[in-house]
């Protein structure tokens, strides 16, 4: 992590606001060859932190995450494990890819602005019981990234990673079943086709008369 621009008492001001949040907080980190960039050590010694890059297909779309590589864990599955002590650290396996279960596309999540935080025109229930995600969403200045719902900003989908983590979403893929479908819907494609084109000409027949 990088000090504020703003100089040290602006990084002492965010960390007596960490120390005295009465949620837990989580912060981003980035894993490079098994070695953690986390935030600054006085942010650190506050909160929890958890790896947020995510693993790319060959085709360039993001449908994965991790719970943790090796005994690090990835900040959706810290995130999760947080909100409301849930049993996804007990249930999730370590350098296991997990397919994340999108719920839509992109501002598929509630969001408010920070500056209507700030000023204190968001309602105040807004946020209770919920988990909050800070960060940036606007296009053009924040990281969005492909997903099978095409562009996402990277905070929705950590969103969307923390909810398969917290409501234990997990998908499991059988290569002989998946390879065994496929052939299924092959062969039932290859027998349907003939009257679905003979109920076509039916209908084809029917609305010229």
């Amino acid at each position: 992590g990088e000090s504020s621009r703003l100089g040290a008492d602006d990084d002492r001001a965010l960390a007596a606001a960490l120390a005295g949040s009465k949620a837990p907080v989580v912060l981003p980190a980035h894993l490079i060859d098994s070695e953690i960039a986390g935030p600054l050590k006085i942010f650190a010694s506050r909160t929890s932190q958890g790896f947020s890059n995510l693993p790319i297909d060959s085709d360039g779309i993001a449908r994965m995450t991790y719970s943790a590589r090796g005994t690090t864990s990835s900040f959706s599955y810290a995130v999760a494990s947080l909100y409301g002590q849930t049993g996804a650290r007990a249930e999730a396996k370590p350098d296991r890819p997990y397919r994340i279960h999108f719920h839509g596309r992109n501002t598929t999540y509630p969001d408010v602005s920070l500056i209507d935080v700030l000023d204190g025109n968001a309602p105040k229930d807004l946020f209770a019981g919920r988990i909050v995600l800070v960060g940036v969403t606007a296009s053009g200045l924040g990281t969005f990234i492909n997903t099978p719902f095409g562009l996402i900003s990277s905070l929705e989908v950590q969103a969307n990673a923390i909810d398969t983590f917290e409501k234990e979403i997990y998908y499991e893929s059988y290569p002989i079943l998946d390879a065994g479908i496929i052939v299924l819907m092959t062969l039932l494609g290859g027998i349907v086709s003939p009257y679905a084109r003979r109920a076509f000409y039916i209908l084809g027949a029917l609305a010229g008369t």
